[in-house]
């Protein structure tokens, strides 16, 4: 047998997209007997933000309570993944009262839940929120929670979409759309319009002292929901320099990805400042308020001083890049362009995959309904994983990208199924996409135990076999023809090459892990916790990277052994 020399062409993350796929994708670990493991569970993508997604669903919806005195705020232990948001000012009774009188109906079955976070999630000790099943719709029989399960619906008319917004401000808007394009971030150029809208709303608000934020004389629609937004996060943009550089390398790239983009938008913004053309009339502003008033007025959205106040700019950037979800509209839309949306209350669910809550369009109101899955209490009681206590969650999509929750969320979702593997091949042909080295739900290691996606071993021996082109040849036309046996037979071949391949990756990996682990512990030891708040998460997140890609190891080496064992053998 010809020697392979054991290398792989591995590059580091130049470019961070926001676009991905939606569809539903089967899960990556499929049997070829290369590894003995499990089937994953099937599960819906929701897209690369709290993903909007639309379907039918059928039957006359139950009545919804119009009130909101059964969506009281309990108390609930924290769960991993929630938000770690600054959260102890946020005014949650506020939020209730101008959802009752908002047309916003919340069914009795849900309410807010708070939790105090003093686990070392960079929270110090704040408060976090999220939603919940009553205590007595858990514990009632299905026949009491029917197969139409809406918990929530929000009016279109508070729904802030970045496309109508722009379609009122867009004269206004343009030359900034424009140089976002110019400078790369192109496809965020409709999350920059939410921006805009918050900054231009959190002006027209009341501060939590009763003070006008902005002009006097005018008000907000959103008001009480601005208020109880995060005042903080925990996302890459807020990290210093020292919790930066305790990131690995993928989680790095996003991060300074996501700076770039924050400094892109601050540019932007800049551009929107011009003087002032004439005072607006209290009436005449309430028009504009959802982008569709008189052009002449559009000069004072933005004053400039918002606009040059970094701490403000910084929170608006997040506070739109947390919650904004991803509309992507009817099927037969035509246009390319994404449409970003926030739903005021929507945004209150956490995250967990599977989610047991989905979003959709009423087809009878003109309503977004949040929807308690149908299986909710088939799947199983609240001693399941799935759905701890009574957590109810939408899924924030990606859920094999560890990185995207830490660095756009801001929180370490240490229960996650499956974690990209982070192979990344330099200008990969066309037969090795096809083989889904682009993919990211099927690249993937699994945390329970390690085992290694069969794709993740496909698109590296095909990568090698460019040393064997014949091989390389009949390995591709097996998998193009689902030759499960004949793909086998090839991956028995090679087992040992490919094994040292990954191997030599992995340990890489694992060598930068363990650095900087030493490095945060280091520098807890000699600073205090609270110059660097963001550590301990970071920390968390670092050693969940590291176990799991101890156990890939340990599953590479048991492989390479097995083998070595057999060649010694023959």
């Amino acid at each position: 047998m010809k020697r392979l020399q054991y290398t792989l062409v591995l590059t580091s993350l130049v470019t961070i997209k926001t676009r991905v796929q939606s569809a539903a994708i089967p899960s990556a670990f499929v049997s070829t007997n290369i590894l003995p493991h499990h089937t994953s569970k099937n599960r819906k993508r929701y897209g690369s933000t709290k993903h909007f997604n639309p379907y039918r669903h059928n039957g006359k919806p139950p009545p919804l309570s119009p009130s909101i005195d059964n969506a009281i705020v309990t108390n609930t232990k924290t769960s991993d993944d929630d938000d770690d948001d600054s959260a102890d000012d946020r005014d949650m009774s506020s939020l209730l009262e101008w959802a009752s009188r908002s047309s916003i109906k919340v069914s009795p079955r849900i309410s807010l839940t708070s939790s105090h976070n003093d686990d070392g999630d960079g929270s110090n000790g704040t408060t976090d929120y999220g939603v919940v099943l009553n205590h007595d719709e858990q514990t009632t029989s299905t026949t009491m929670i029917s197969s139409n399960n809406i918990l929530l619906e929000v009016p279109k008319s508070l729904v802030l979409d970045s496309r109508s917004i722009y379609e009122g401000w867009k004269h206004y808007l343009q030359p900034s759309m424009d140089y976002i394009q110019t400078a790369g971030f192109g496809d965020t150029k409709f999350n920059f319009v939410l921006v805009v809208k918050i900054l231009h709303e959190y002006s027209l608000s009341d501060d939590t002292n009763g003070n006008k934020c902005g002009t006097p004389g005018k008000s907000s629609v959103w008001q009480e929901w601005i208020q109880s937004l995060p005042k903080q996060f925990t996302t890459g943009t807020y990290m210093d320099d020292v919790e930066l550089d305790c990131l690995p390398p993928f989680s790095r790239a996003m991060a300074e990805s996501e700076i770039r983009r924050l400094q892109v938008f601050r540019e932007a913004l800049q551009l929107l400042v011009v003087p002032q053309q004439q005072e607006p009339s209290s009436s005449s502003l309430q028009t504009n308020q959802r982008g569709d008033g008189n052009e002449q007025l559009l000069s004072v959205l933005l004053e400039e001083n918002l606009v040059k106040d970094d701490d403000l700019t910084l929170w608006a950037f997040n506070a739109v890049s947390t919650r904004c979800w991803i509309d992507n509209g009817e099927e037969n839309d035509e246009d390319d362009e994404q449409r970003f949306i926030m739903v005021p209350f929507g945004d209150m669910f956490n995250h967990r995959d599977p989610p047991n809550v989905s979003v959709q369009e009423s087809p009878s109101s003109d309503t977004v309904q949040f929807i308690l899955a149908e299986d909710y209490h088939n799947k199983g009681d609240n001693n399941r994983d799935d759905y701890p206590g009574g957590d109810i969650f939408l899924s924030y999509g990606i859920s094999t990208n560890p990185h995207r929750f830490l660095i756009w969320f801001g929180f370490c979702n240490t229960q996650m199924e499956e974690i990209y593997c982070q192979v990344l091949f330099d200008s990969p042909s066309t037969e090795l996409i096809e083989l889904g080295c682009n993919d990211r739900y099927k690249m993937v290691y699994r945390t329970s135990d390690g085992a290694i996606a069969n794709t993740v071993w496909d698109t590296v021996l095909y990568s090698l076999l460019d040393q064997v082109p014949r091989d390389q040849a009949l390995f591709y036309e097996a998998h193009r023809a689902g030759d499960v046996h004949s793909k086998s037979v090839m991956h028995g071949k090679y087992v040992m090459e490919t094994s040292l391949a990954l191997r030599t990756h992995i340990v890489k990996e694992l060598s930068e892990l363990e650095e900087l682990l030493q490095t945060i512990d280091a520098t807890t030891q000699l600073e205090s916790g609270g110059d660097h708040p963001r550590l301990p998460m970071i920390r968390r997140y670092n050693q969940f990277l590291f176990q799991t890609l101890e156990m890939v190891k340990h599953r590479i080496d048991v492989r390479a052994q097995g083998e070595l064992a057999k060649r010694r053998r023959e």
